[in-house]
């Protein structure tokens, strides 16, 4: 199951690095670029030629290898890449409390020293059928799937079309209250770049738990 999990993350991940853009509405002549023609080199890959639909974004480096840029809703990729991205924080956060020590009580006498692999382990179907009466929908797993289904559906029924990409209005702390346009997109590059750390750092502890690493820090030291 873990290795099914990292591979959709990765790929999640990839999708997700690529900017957001404006759409050319439907009987509007595009003002995309032919990559054929165009000269301009991208900023993070300079063997590539720039895609253009990803200028005026924050966080644009030209990085958009696949061109998804040219052919998806730039809103859409903006959005998940947002979301990709808080959730792999969000993650790894959880991943790394739960080895060095928190645990949200009560919890089973036998969670007490199990870790984050563990965890996710045990809760795999296989093991879930074995371990609860009611088999998968009975276990621990089930929930999180459950809260994504409920928070996607909300978004779909409320879909706002004047929205930005990825703002849903949680600035309770009032990060970009009375800020300038210049400071708000300069707080919007420093989310994208944390949440593709994010995305990136949890890909790289399920990877490393799953080769056999599973203590903070995740580096398995040869034995002596």
């Amino acid at each position: 199951m873990l290795r099914v999990l990292i591979s959709s993350l990765l790929v999640s991940a990839v999708a997700g690095f690529v900017p957001a853009s404006s759409v050319v509405p439907k009987g509007e002549v595009s003002l995309k670029v032919s990559r054929k023609t165009n000269q301009e080199r991208s900023e993070a890959l300079p063997w590539l030629p720039r895609p253009q639909n990803l200028k005026g974004w924050a966080g644009d480096v030209g990085f958009d290898p696949f061109y998804f840029s040219d052919n998806i809703d730039m809103n859409y990729l903006r959005e998940a890449e947002l979301k990709h991205g808080r959730l792999g924080s969000a993650a790894w956060l959880g991943w790394v409390s739960v080895d060095l020590g928190a645990r949200m009580y009560p919890f089973p006498s036998d969670w007490k020293t199990a870790n984050s692999h563990q965890f996710v382990a045990s809760m795999s179907p296989k093991d879930a059928l074995k371990a609860h009466p009611n088999g998968f929908w009975d276990s621990p797993l089930i929930w999180p799937f459950v809260f994504m289904i409920c928070v996607e559906a909300w978004a779909v029924v409320n879909k706002d079309e004047n929205r930005e990409p990825g703002d849903i209005g949680w600035d309770f702390l009032g990060f970009l209250k009375d800020r300038d346009e210049k400071d708000v997109k300069r707080m919007k590059v420093r989310e994208l770049k944390n949440t593709r750390l994010g995305m990136l750092a949890f890909i790289g502890v399920l990877a490393q738990t799953n080769m056999g690493a599973e203590v903070f820090p995740y580096v398995k030291f040869p034995s002596s």
